[in-house]
């Protein structure tokens, strides 16, 4: 375990802007004004603005789904070795999305033996800048974090089959324009869909999400939706095979946006 004065503080980088919560400490303060939605460049220059008065030491980022891309990779047999696993996900990446994966850092997350694995990208100029932007500011990086996998280590005990009493557990992560649901079964993971509604309509797409889910799921049992964002982007009704869980930190009920709720993970 870390000692105290080596815990790290936490940045959250979402389109919305950013947001820091010092090690050791409940509260999360902005580091930047609310604002129509930014590139993180942007981002990074108000944050290099700002380095030098922040008291940090040692930092972990977490990011929002919006700058990441997911994949699940079904488990096969013979490929024993990291290097074979990281070589599949990087071309199964490009199969995915062309030309524009040579340009991102390709990450492969693997689960048990037999298990699928999970596929993640980032912008390669993004972890670059990251890692500038803290080597300059006398930082130590604890972690670079996607959004998906910090929230689903967080709660990891909650998601758990027999905490949720059922074997199908899903997780629907909301931010602004951005929506994203994994799909797992008995803790395994099966499917990550993503969908990126106009402003304003997330609670309709959120819906529309869950019931394409459904309907292309074979089993009949039902499924506990583990919920994670503000309440006004969730549906106000959802089918009746879907049990609801929200994943909301106390110190973040009275300020649910997606900037206070990732930098609280």
């Amino acid at each position: 375990m870390l000692r105290l004065w080596s815990k790290p503080s936490t940045i959250a980088l979402a389109p919305e802007g950013l947001a820091l919560r010092l090690a050791g400490v409940s509260k999360v303060q902005r580091l930047s004004p609310a604002a129509p939605a930014r590139s993180w460049e942007t981002l990074l220059a108000e944050l290099k603005e700002r380095a030098a008065k922040l008291d940090i030491r040692h930092v972990r980022f977490i990011l929002s789904n919006q700058y990441i891309r997911y994949a699940v990779l079904p488990w096969q047999t013979g490929m024993l070795h990291g290097d074979d696993w990281q070589a599949l996900g990087e071309l199964h990446m490009r199969k995915l999305f062309g030309v524009m994966s040579e340009n991102w850092e390709v990450r492969v997350a693997l689960q048990a033996h037999n298990a699928a694995v999970i596929v993640s990208a980032i912008d390669r100029a993004l972890l670059t800048q990251l890692e500038a932007l803290s080597a300059q500011s006398g930082w130590i990086i604890h972690g670079i974090e996607p959004a998906l996998m910090a929230v689903f280590n967080h709660y990891l005990p909650q998601l758990s089959p027999v905490k949720m009493s059922t074997e199908n557990q899903w997780i629907l992560i909301a931010e602004p324009q951005r929506l994203l649901l994994a799909q797992l079964t008995n803790g395994q993971w099966q499917r990550i869909s993503v969908a990126v509604p106009p402003a304003g309509q997330e609670q309709e797409e959120c819906l529309a999400l869950i019931t394409r889910a459904l309907h292309s799921h074979q089993q009949t049992v039902p499924i506990a939706l583990a919920y994670f964002g503000s309440p006004a982007l969730l549906p106000n009704h959802l089918p009746d095979d879907v049990r609801l869980t929200r994943l909301v930190q106390k110190q973040s009920a009275d300020r649910p946006g997606i900037l206070n709720l990732l930098a609280n993970l």
